[in-house]
C-alpha cells in the first residue's frame, strides 16, 4: 500500500511535535510532507505539497481550519481535525472531515482516524449511516474544552466555565468549583467559540456565562453580581444587548 502523504497544521509547535511523534512511531504508512503554524502557511502548504491527507487544528492565531478549506482544492484532500474544542464536530463533518480528534488526542482514536483515511476515497462523503452515528455519539457527550496548561491539558465542561477574564495575552478561567485557570492564549480566542454556549462580552476584559448571573446592577458603569459572588463590570455600549440576552435566560 502506498504511503498516505499528510500535513499537520496546527498553531501550537508542541502539539504538532506530538501528533508527528505519534504518527511516526505508530504509523509508517503515513509520510509527513509538511507542517504549518497558521491558516495562511497551511493553504500554502497545502497548494506546494498536494497531500493526501491533513490533519488540521480549528482555532489559529489568524483564523480557522475552516476558512482554510475553504480556499483550498478539497476535491483529492481528506481531512483529520485536531483540536481542544469538541463542539464544532458537526461543522467539521459538513466539510467532509473523516475524523474529528479531541485534544489530547487518544491513540486509539488516532488509530481509528488513520484507518478511515487508508480506506476512504478522497472527497468522498460520509454515509447517512455514518452521519447519524456521529451525531449520536456527539450529542452523548458533554463538550469540553481542553486547556493547555504547562504539563499539558486540563478538560474542562463547558457548562462548567462560569466566566473568563483578559489578563494582557494570557486568559484566566474562573469554573464552577472555584478553580481558576491561566491559559496563555487571548480571550478573543474563546469569545466566538462560546458565543452559542450562552456567553457574553460584558467588557473588553471579561466574558461571562449567562448561566451563572445573580443579579444585574443598573449604575454608570453597571455590573453583574456571579453567583460566586464576584462583580464583574459591564461596558457602557454593551449594556442594552446584555439586557436583551438575559431577558431571554432569566427574569428581572
Amino acid at each position: 500500500m502506498n504511503a498516505l502523504r499528510a500535513i499537520l497544521v496546527d498553531d501550537e509547535a508542541d502539539a504538532i511535535m506530538l501528533l508527528a511523534t505519534m504518527l511516526g512511531e505508530e504509523f509508517p504508512g503515513i509520510e509527513i510532507a509538511g507542517r504549518a503554524q497558521s491558516v495562511a502557511a497551511g493553504i500554502e502548504l497545502i497548494q506546494r505539497c498536494e497531500p493526501d491527507l491533513v490533519f488540521l487544528d480549528i482555532m489559529m492565531a489568524d483564523g480557522d481550519g475552516f476558512q482554510l478549506l475553504e480556499r483550498v482544492d478539497r476535491s483529492a484532500l481528506q481531512v483529520i481535525f485536531t483540536t481542544a474544542y469538541d463542539c464544532y464536530a458537526a461543522k467539521a463533518f459538513e466539510y467532509a472531515a473523516i475524523h474529528y480528534l479531541v485534544k489530547p488526542i487518544d491513540p486509539e482514536a488516532l488509530h481509528d482516524a488513520v484507518s478511515r483515511a487508508r480506506q476512504r476515497r478522497p472527497g468522498h462523503l460520509l454515509s447517512d449511516v455514518q452521519m447519524k452515528a456521529v451525531s449520536e455519539s456527539l450529542n452523548s457527550q458533554v463538550a469540553k474544552l481542553a486547556l493547555p496548561n504547562k504539563t499539558g491539558f486540563d478538560l474542562v465542561a463547558i457548562d462548567d466555565i462560569t466566566r473568563c477574564e483578559a489578563c494582557d495575552s494570557y486568559t484566566r478561567f474562573y469554573l464552577r468549583d472555584q478553580r481558576a485557570l491561566l491559559i496563555t492564549k487571548p480571550i478573543n480566542k474563546y469569545e466566538a467559540l462560546l458565543a452559542d454556549r450562552h456567553f457574553f462580552r460584558v467588557h473588553r476584559k471579561h466574558l461571562v456565562n449567562l448561566a451563572f448571573v445573580s443579579s444585574y446592577v443598573k449604575g454608570k458603569p453597571g455590573y453583574l453580581v456571579m453567583q460566586d459572588g464576584a462583580s464583574v463590570e459591564v461596558s457602557v455600549r454593551r449594556k442594552d444587548e446584555l439586557r436583551l440576552e438575559l431577558e431571554q435566560l432569566i427574569r428581572f
